[in-house]
């Protein structure tokens, strides 16, 4: 569902003894920057990266991954959003685990139509599993705050939400 163009990386790499290194993994994407290092081990195709996400739009974010299941574009949250993570995979994308810790931080100018929204989210997402753990988290917007806390799963969810609104029009 990710319909997002215009994506550009680069980055050096380094290749022996059956791995591949890109010790500068840059991606310039959503109005944002990602580096980080990226390796790869050619026995298994096994994958791990270490990046830092700085700079996204919500907005852009939000457009790239509207679709009828998940329509975010209609929260209207504005903000710049940064994420640091580890990510493991195989093959293609096989067994993919991200953990990490992702910060929302209001626009400095805010659009108009758009709501400021702040975050701060710890998670481990596994798709072995089919589960997000989010420890502690919270989102929140000038009149709404939601705490986050638990497991989302395909079965047997074990999330604690807390919703608080001063305003509810």
């Amino acid at each position: 569902y990710f319909h997002e163009s215009g994506i550009q990386t680069d980055g050096n790499f380094e290749v022996a003894n059956g791995h591949l290194v890109v010790p500068n993994l840059r991606v310039h994407d959503l109005g944002g920057t990602t580096s980080g290092r990226l390796e790869m081990d050619f026995a298994g195709l096994v994958f791990r990266t270490k990046t830092q996400m700085r700079g996204v739009s919500l907005p852009r974010l939000f457009d790239a991954l509207d679709n009828p299941k998940l329509p975010v574009r209609s929260l209207h949250w504005d903000g710049v959003m940064e994420v640091d993570s580890v990510n493991t995979w195989h093959a293609n994308f096989k067994d993919f685990r991200t953990t990490g810790e992702m910060r929302w931080s209001p626009p400095s100018a805010q659009a108009t139509g758009k709501i400021p929204a702040a975050a701060l989210v710890e998670f481990d997402y596994r798709s072995d599993r089919e589960t997000v753990a989010i420890r502690q988290s919270e989102i929140s917007t000038p009149t709404a705050t939601v705490g986050l806390d638990g497991v989302l799963a395909a079965d047997d969810s074990t999330l604690e939400v807390q919703f608080h609104s001063s305003d509810l029009t």
